[in-house]
């Protein structure tokens, strides 16, 4: 229920963003996406679809190349290690580049936290994240598809027992509307 009343808070935000915006000069988007999701643990690998919402803006008065978002992901079960990605938060630094006036790549950079259980015990941690993506605007310059690979957390250790031992990658596709 927790998961639902965050969803719908951050989509109703999403509608109500254009008042406020465009008196701050900002280009704000929402994106709804789906991805597979990797973890690698001590060199076992699983795995889960996974979900998220995607908020963020064009920061103009730095540049028009550059971008802010959170991404709100709800992952899924990790059979091989008896365990799960519960949820993840992520919160990236969007510097893009136009190939043509349809596609743009981008690359993302920040942080993430993510909460998983693996062998029956939580974990929560959070550490620096990183990807590369490809943006694709349809006739309606508003809406573009958009595809990324995205390393959400990087193992700082071998250990097999935590979840500093687990990387954890994927690739997305999402649909992202944007407000001009």
């Amino acid at each position: 229920m927790k998961k639902y009343m965050w969803f719908m808070m951050l989509l109703l935000m999403g509608f109500a963003s254009p008042v406020w915006a465009s008196k701050m000069n900002l280009d704000p988007y929402f994106a709804l996406g789906a991805s597979g999701l990797q973890a690698d643990l001590a060199g076992n690998k699983a795995t889960t679809p996974a979900f998220h919402f995607t908020a963020g803006s064009t920061l103009n008065w730095i540049s028009p190349n550059l971008g802010a978002e959170v991404r709100l992901g709800f992952g899924g079960q990790l059979s091989t290690f008896s365990g799960s990605i519960n949820g993840y938060t992520a919160y990236l630094l969007k510097p893009s580049m136009a190939m043509t006036r349809q596609l743009d790549v981008y690359a993302l950079l920040g942080f993430t936290t993510i909460s998983m259980d693996i062998a029956g015990v939580s974990y929560a941690d959070t550490s620096p994240s990183y990807g590369l993506g490809f943006a694709y605007r349809v006739p309606n310059e508003s809406f573009l598809f958009t595809t990324e690979l995205m390393q959400y957390r990087k193992n700082s250790d071998q250990s097999t027992t935590n979840i500093s031992g687990v990387s954890i990658y994927g690739v997305s596709a999402s649909f992202e509307f944007s407000y001009y």
